[in-house]
C-alpha cells in the first residue's frame, strides 16, 4: 500500500548529511493497551510503502494504573515481542529504528526496568516520551 505523508526525518539526529532514499525505517509505539509496530520505505520524503505492521495487546496500563507497576507477565509479552519485531527489523534490512513509551511506563515505578530488558534482550533502544510529546507526535500522524 502506497501513502503519502508528512517526511520522515531526513537527517541524522546531529544534523549530517541528509540519508540517502530509498530509505527503510521502523517505528514502535509503547501505549497504555498495545504496542504497534510499523516498516516502511521512504521512496523520498513525502511518500512511503508499509512494509510491514502489527499490534501486540498486552494491555501494560491495567497494571500499571491500578498498582503504579507493570506486571511481570506484561513486561514479558513486551520484551517476546519486541525480539519478533528485532528478527522482522533484520529481515527487511532496516537500519533507523525509532521506538517510544508513553505513560503507562513512563509513570510506573518499574518502567525502567521494562526498557532495560528490551534494550538487553531485543537491542532496542525505547525513549520514554512526555505527554507533550506524545500528543504532539499524535497531532503529526493525524494530519
Amino acid at each position: 500500500m502506497q501513502r503519502t505523508t508528512p517526511p520522515p526525518p531526513h537527517e541524522t539526529a546531529d544534523g549530517r548529511a541528509p540519508l540517502p532514499f530509498p530509505l527503510r525505517v521502523a517505528a514502535i509505539d509503547v501505549g497504555s493497551n498495545a504496542f504497534r509496530f510499523v516498516a516502511a520505505e521512504f521512496g523520498d520524503p513525502s511518500h512511503y510503502v508499509e512494509l510491514a505492521s502489527e499490534r501486540v495487546p498486552v494491555r501494560l496500563g491495567r497494571s500499571a494504573f491500578l498498582t503504579g507497576e507493570l506486571s511481570p507477565s506484561a513486561i514479558d509479552r513486551t520484551v517476546e515481542g519486541f525480539r519478533r519485531f528485532r528478527d522482522e527489523i533484520g529481515r527487511l534490512g532496516i537500519e533507523h529504528v525509532r521506538a517510544v513509551a508513553t505513560s503507562a511506563v513512563r509513570e510506573s515505578r518499574n518502567g525502567a526496568e521494562l526498557v532495560r530488558r528490551v534494550g538487553e534482550e531485543a537491542g532496542i533502544r525505547i525513549d520514554l516520551i512526555s505527554g507533550t510529546d506524545e500528543a504532539r507526535l499524535v497531532w503529526m500522524s493525524v494530519k
